[in-house]
């Protein structure tokens, strides 16, 4: 296994910043849509059920079965990464978009009540007062989507998007153990490493909880290094096998 190591490390890196490309775009879409999406459900009890409803049923489909649908389609359909990643923000909505109405349902009323009293509109409410304490809630969806998101990924090489199912698949295809370690260990490490790395930044917004403000830099700073390392490699690799 080490020879096989020394021999791709590179193609392996080249693969897993892939990946994590293919997570990172996907989640940042998913919030972008979710959060708001969240919080209007939280004004309109109407739209609650029916919202709530499609995001179960889009998280029930299974993940091949999805990217077979999707595959068809104008537009976003297609072989390539395009496809992979809006099938990934179809299933990183859900936690997304549950926890934060928890998170905001689950504001004191008290606290709510005060801070009308004193006088904030509806949005001063939402951005001073149940943002920040729901936040906690809200992190804890996207900590479940992106380790949501990092799994389903890997069935995404089999829509030609790339990342470490790629290793998997032909691994299987070659009964090669190599190939399968090389890809299920750094996607399992990466699920880990996502899921300590979001439950410290929620202890962070947890009222509850004591803060720690070296530790939550000394992450970020290391998860940004980590994200721009990647993503500079893989760029490079892409321009050198052009």
């Amino acid at each position: 296994m080490l020879e096989f190591l020394r021999a791709n490390w590179s193609d392996i890196l080249a693969h897993i910043a892939q990946h994590v490309w293919l997570v990172f775009i996907s989640i940042a879409i998913a919030v972008v849509i979710a959060l708001p999406v969240g919080v209007l459900i939280t004004r309109k009890k109407s739209l609650r059920s029916p919202i709530l409803g499609i995001a179960n049923v889009m998280q029930t489909i299974p993940s091949l079965a999805l990217f077979g649908f999707l595959i068809p389609l104008p537009f976003i359909g297609g072989i390539g990464p395009r496809t992979a990643i809006v099938a990934l923000v179809f299933y990183a909505l859900l936690p997304i978009i549950r926890n934060t109405v928890t998170g905001i349902l689950g504001v004191d009323g008290a606290v709510r009540e005060a801070a009308v009293a004193m006088g904030m509109t509806d949005r001063q409410v939402l951005f001073k007062v149940e943002l920040p304490l729901a936040m906690s809630v809200i992190l804890t969806g996207v900590r479940v989507a992106v380790v949501i998101t990092i799994g389903v990924a890997i069935i995404a090489a089999e829509v030609g998007a790339g990342g470490l199912g790629e290793y998997i698949f032909r691994g299987l295809r070659l009964d090669d153990n190599h190939l399968l370690l090389a890809g299920a260990v750094p996607s399992a490490a990466m699920a880990l490493l996502a899921d300590f790395g979001f439950s410290v930044f929620e202890k962070q917004f947890d009222t509850t909880a004591k803060r720690s403000r070296l530790s939550i830099r000394s992450l970020g700073a290391a998860v940004a290094v980590l994200i721009v390392v990647m993503l500079g490699f893989a760029s490079w690799q892409a321009i050198r096998n052009r």
